[in-house]
């Protein structure tokens, strides 16, 4: 399983409080851990100028 979590690093910025570490919460093959990397990559990626592909 991958879990984001809070980057928890000491500092007086709050804005760094807004950053998150993708973890591997449990044992997995390699190949399982690509294929839900890709997965996660597919969902995160943006799509700029969509009607040109309409």
């Amino acid at each position: 399983m991958l879990r984001f979590v809070p980057h928890q690093q000491p500092t007086n910025n709050a804005e760094d409080h807004q950053h998150y570490l993708l973890t591997v919460t449990e044992r997995m093959l390699a190949t399982q851990l690509a294929q839900k990397l890709l997965w996660i990559a597919d969902r995160m990626t943006v799509i700029r100028n969509a009607e040109r592909a309409l």
